[in-house]
């Protein structure tokens, strides 16, 4: 290798010296080095139980808010409570009872309150989505199945509910709009809407009428009565109902939190640096003092110093 090209050139040992400030600029060195490393090392230890915030934009939009509340109401029983939701395009869910679990409280001897057992609401029906559509008089959503569309659409879903109906018949006609509506409101469970529908047969039509004797409709039709009492039930209410809102804005920003910890590798690059900047930086220092009094000290001895 040639002589010039040498980045670890050595000094010999005769022509080495040492002197009072480079002794002062050695102590320095340690304690620097010393303390730099030393509080490098603490944050090193200590970032693990850090966290890094930074604004991202939501990427789960279209996921469901899961909401846990526990409301006690002692003086209210649970079926004169609703719970209704609604948001700010309008849309109102009302009497929601899904994933909703109410738990009639009793009073202790001790005059506490203890939890006392589950109450279904079976006469609750949930109104989801499409609470404002009003089913016009004859107005049909559910399709109408003859005996060429009958065994095809009974392929795509795992449950076809299927009302075989006369429209001259009385009972067929209070039928048919209720049915119009579950089928409304059964369209707002996405849940269920894909694998559950709704269907009709109008057994008057000739194409119709083999799967209505198939299902042993139009088979036996007797007359009977049936007896009702009326109830008459009066009450008196306002129009303020008391309620407690609770409201949510969802933002399509999101503060994310996540642990932070400093890698290894960087802890000894940090030490390296550390320890090579401080010794070259104190080293450079030292030589210009160094040279600094060797030049003072030359000039007094010729005399120069006035």
């Amino acid at each position: 290798m040639a002589p010039a090209f040498d980045l670890f050139r050595k000094v010999p040992e005769d022509l080495q010296t040492t002197s009072v400030s480079s002794g002062i600029f050695t102590l320095l060195t340690i304690v620097v080095m010393t303390y730099l490393i030393v509080a490098e090392y603490i944050g090193y230890a200590y970032s693990s139980s850090s966290f890094v915030s930074s604004v991202v934009l939501d990427s789960h939009q279209e996921d469901l808010l899961r909401i846990n509340f526990n409301v006690s109401i002692p003086a209210i029983p649970c079926r004169h409570l609703s719970i209704d939701l609604s948001d700010h395009l309008g849309l109102q869910f009302t009497n929601i009872t899904r994933h909703i679990q109410r738990i009639s409280l009793v009073q202790t001897p001790d005059g506490t309150l203890a939890r006392h057992k589950e109450v279904f609401m079976a006469e609750a029906v949930a109104a989801w989505g499409n609470v404002d559509h009003v089913l016009h008089a004859g107005e049909t959503i559910t399709p109408l199945l003859d005996t060429t569309t009958f065994d095809e659409y009974m392929t795509k879903y795992d449950l076809v509910l299927v009302n075989y109906y006369a429209p001259w018949c009385p009972y067929s006609q209070a039928l048919l709009p209720v049915w119009e509506a579950t089928a409304l409101q059964l369209q707002d469970h996405p849940e269920y809407a894909e694998r559950v529908t709704m269907a009709r047969v109008d057994c008057t039509q000739d194409n119709s009428v083999q799967l209505c004797h198939d299902s042993n409709f139009l088979l036996d039709m007797r007359s009977r009565e049936y007896e009702f009492s009326v109830t008459s039930n009066q009450y008196n209410a306002s129009g303020d109902v008391p309620a407690a809102v609770v409201t949510y804005d969802v933002a399509p920003l999101v503060i994310e939190l996540r642990p932070y910890h400093v890698p290894l590798f960087r802890f000894f690059t940090s030490f390296f640096a550390i320890v090579g900047g401080a010794y070259t930086i104190l080293k450079v220092v030292d030589a210009g003092v160094f040279l600094a009094l060797n030049s003072m000290q030359k000039k007094a001895q010729l005399g120069k110093l006035s």
